[in-house]
Parts: C-alpha cells; sequence; structure tokens
C-alpha cells in the first residue's frame, strides 16, 4: 500500500495526490488552494477576504484586516478598528480600539 496522500498500488510505485483537488487541505471555504511539491499545500485568502488562509474574513475597505476578529493568532487576524474606511495602519491614537480614520 502506498502512504497517506499517495495512490498507487505499492508495487508499481505510488504518486503524489493533489490535495487540493481532492479536498484534503486545510484552506479556509473563501482561500485558494494551491498544491506544492509532494502533498504539500498553501493556501491564500480570495480578494475582499482576508487572514491567513486557514482563516479568512472578510475585509470591507480592503486595507488587510478583516471586520471581525478571526480565530488565529497571526496579525492578518486582527480585527480591523475602522472596518468602513481603509486604514492599513490600524493607527489609533486615543487607545480606545476605534482607529483615527474613523
Amino acid at each position: 500500500p502506498c502512504p497517506s496522500g499517495f495512490v498507487g498500488n505499492g508495487d508499481d510505485g505510488c504518486v503524489s495526490v493533489d490535495p487540493c483537488s481532492v479536498g484534503m487541505h486545510s484552506c479556509d471555504v473563501n482561500a485558494l488552494c494551491r498544491a506544492t511539491s509532494g502533498t504539500g499545500h498553501t493556501c491564500e485568502c480570495m480578494v475582499s477576504y482576508v487572514g491567513t488562509g486557514q482563516h479568512c474574513g472578510v475585509d470591507s475597505d480592503l486595507d488587510g484586516y478583516p471586520d471581525s476578529r478571526l480565530p488565529c493568532q497571526a496579525s492578518a487576524c486582527l480585527q480591523d478598528n475602522c472596518p468602513a474606511i481603509p486604514n492599513s495602519g490600524q493607527e489609533d491614537q486615543t487607545g480606545v480600539g476605534i482607529g483615527n480614520t474613523c
């Protein structure tokens, strides 16, 4: 038998399976899956979404921050402090969680 992520009968050899085409990936439903070498893959959030690829959220103002916090630790998972107006630096001089541009 072939190891996980590969197909074939084992006697004649095994070939890797594209994890994106068979649903064996960790990408969010709003992400594009791209196969890499072997059985690897990468995930990239679609346009108007942002996050890690495994977690993607709506980005209404397209500034690189999701409208709502995502369940991950990367900076791309932090909630936009002004979701209706682009502010890619997330400046907040008052420290109240609302961006300066709002």
